[in-house]
C-alpha cells in the first residue's frame, strides 16, 4: 500500500485520537482506517500497547488536500 504509514500504539490509545493526529479530523477517516485494520474491531476502544496499524493515505475532503504523514507527539 503506497503512500501509508505504520503506527505503533501505547498502552491507551484511541483510534479516534489517533486519526485526529495523523489526519486532523477523526469523522470520516476512522472508518477507512478500520478498512485497512479490520483486526482492530477485536480490541477494546483503549488499545494495548504495540498494536500495529496502518494509517492509509486517505483524501481529507473539504480540505482539498491529500494527508501522506504527520509527525506524532508522543
Amino acid at each position: 500500500m503506497a503512500g501509508h504509514l505504520i503506527y505503533q500504539t501505547s498502552e491507551g490509545d484511541v483510534l479516534d485520537a489517533i486519526c485526529y493526529a495523523h489526519y486532523g479530523r477523526a469523522s470520516g477517516v476512522i472508518e477507512k482506517v478500520l478498512d485497512a485494520n479490520p483486526k482492530l474491531c477485536e480490541y477494546d476502544v483503549h488499545l494495548p500497547a504495540g498494536v500495529k496499524i496502518t494509517l492509509p493515505e486517505i483524501d481529507v475532503a473539504g480540505l482539498g488536500l491529500t494527508v501522506t504523514g504527520l509527525a506524532f507527539a508522543k
